[in-house]
């Protein structure tokens, strides 16, 4: 059994909670694409702490959420990222772009 991602958002704090799989990033990106529109910060930090499982799906929307960011003029911070969406990052050759500030 999948848990449905969620989201929360606390002034320039987005949390993450769930599973960011194959199954879930979809409806996972409406959701993250419309909170976008309306945070007004300009640097954001992304707590991945509550992620439960992912996958590779996960780690492209991560990507997807980081353009999305960046074409707004703001700027993106992941924290607490679970060990192994850090693992898929590095063998993906995305770790740098994504966790440069790490």
């Amino acid at each position: 059994m999948w848990h449905p991602p969620t989201f929360s958002l606390r002034n320039d704090h987005l949390f993450f909670q769930g599973d960011f799989i194959f199954k879930t990033v979809g409806r996972a990106w409406v959701t993250l694409h419309a909170m976008m529109k309306q945070m007004d910060a300009h640097k954001v930090t992304v707590d991945l702490s509550q992620v439960q499982r992912v996958d590779s799906a996960g780690l492209a929307l991560l990507l997807a959420l980081l353009r999305e960011v960046i074409q707004r003029g703001k700027s993106l911070h992941f924290v607490h990222i679970p060990d192994k969406m850090h693992a898929l990052a590095v063998v993906a050759g995305v770790e740098d772009i994504l966790f440069k500030h790490i």
